[in-house]
């Protein structure tokens, strides 16, 4: 029933997004409900899934016990960041039963992955894990001239828009097809092949093209060179980024400041329109996701995906195995009593340093972050607890893991 709901539910997406623009703007917040509707009753029941990543960490295997929907099964191997692995299926439940299977199952695994909606996961909450969105935003607050908003930017994103200023870029802003047929095929697809490969979640060009007509292309060029280009949109006071490429997808291109040229000129697009925010689009739910890194250097404030219909719960079993081998390698961010937090995971044999915990601040720790737990397999020295409140932002938690578990309960006590 629910793969039916499902496949009547992309059917009529993709008949949407072929609907001229009048109609999309008059139905727009109808067809939203229904879609979240139809989403709800189709995950009224899952699926439980043991799904065994073979080569995950320099070889070694992760074994994950997924609760979710078969269709949600790529966005594991995203959300893991590997796609070669081996799937079966055990059962089927109804999700007010994921609590009991839970305490009574004996499966041995790594780590446990619930993928639920969130209206239904606030009914289960399960004790012990890790509330995760499935993506996180970057918004970067316009407040005045751009010499005001550059004083929010890291050292090296204001040095890439000196940059940027003196390299004979151009900016063209389009609402012409051929521009987008050219974003289309020639940057937004190739650039996501090559950065996501076989993860890679591609948009149909009839729903880019409906963005792009509510909207309009910012194209970043050198000489007669394309470089990069985004398709934005202005909602009310925001301007958004829905879709970026690189021309034929090449990161050649970042290496000659396309990705830099592109922000630099959305932001001053964006004053020129008299926004007052820029989305600069959503992230994986990880620290030290690479994007999530690239737009802390602009100034930007992270916040959950208010569109996400989806959340995570995420427990981690044993702090040897595989488990431990991804919080090690994802710093997760996630919900705590507050808001949100981002956690580092540290399986070193010494204690951390204050070198160390002064470069995973200057590094991690984030606006829109309530709080930053360091857990420590080895322990802190002990002039780092002494001058916690003096060095470090009260927002900083240590967590020292040198005689305890890595529990994921135990850790939401600490926070």
């Amino acid at each position: 029933m629910s793969d039916f709901i499902t496949l009547i539910n992309q059917s009529l997406i993709g008949l949407y997004d072929r609907f001229p623009d009048r109609i999309y703007v008059l139905t727009e917040p109808i067809v939203k409900t229904l879609k979240t509707l139809f989403l709800l009753v189709s995950e009224l029941k899952v699926g439980i899934f043991i799904v065994r990543f073979e080569f995950y960490d320099e070889g070694n295997p992760l074994t994950v016990l997924f609760i979710g929907r078969e269709q949600q099964l790529d966005f594991l191997k995203r959300f893991t960041g590997s796609g070669i692995c081996t799937i079966s299926r055990d059962a089927g439940l109804f999700f007010w039963k994921i609590n009991s299977y839970l305490k009574k199952t004996d499966m041995k695994t790594d780590m446990t992955v619930i993928h639920l909606n969130k209206i239904l996961y606030s009914f289960i909450h399960p004790e012990g894990y890790l509330r995760m969105p499935d993506s996180v935003k970057s918004l970067l607050h316009l407040n005045g001239s751009f010499e005001e908003v550059i004083k929010k930017f890291h050292e090296s994103a204001a040095r890439k828009c000196r940059n940027v200023s003196s390299a004979g870029y151009t900016v063209e802003i389009s609402h012409d097809i051929t521009a987008l047929e050219h974003f289309y095929h020639e940057m937004y697809v190739p650039y996501m092949k090559k950065r996501f490969k076989e993860l890679a979640v591609i948009d149909s060009y009839y729903k880019v093209r409906r963005l792009f007509r509510t909207g309009f292309l910012l194209i970043v060029r050198k000489e007669d060179r394309y470089l990069s280009g985004v398709v934005c949109r202005i909602k009310q006071d925001t301007f958004i980024f829905e879709l970026i490429g690189l021309e034929h997808g090449s990161f050649q291109r970042v290496r000659e400041g396309a990705l830099d040229a592109l922000y630099y000129y959305s932001i001053l697009e964006a004053l020129k329109r008299g926004c007052r925010i820029i989305d600069f689009g959503n992230s994986n739910p990880f620290l030290n996701d690479g994007l999530v890194l690239y737009k802390r250097k602009w100034g930007t404030v992270l916040m959950p995906n208010l569109k996400q219909i989806r959340e995570l719960g995420v427990k981690i079993h044993g702090i040897k195995d595989g488990g431990c081998r991804f919080i090690r390698n994802h710093y997760p961010i996630f919900f705590d009593k507050k808001g949100l937090a981002g956690l580092i995971f540290k399986d070193n044999t010494e204690p951390l340093s204050l070198k160390e915990m002064r470069h995973i601040e200057n590094t991690y720790s984030t606006s829109g972050l309530d709080n930053l737990a360091v857990l420590s397999h080895g322990g802190f020295e002990r002039n780092i607890e002494k001058n916690l409140l003096q060095d470090f932002p009260d927002t900083v938690k240590l967590i020292n893991l040198a005689h305890n578990e890595l529990d994921t309960k135990n850790i939401l006590s600490e926070l």
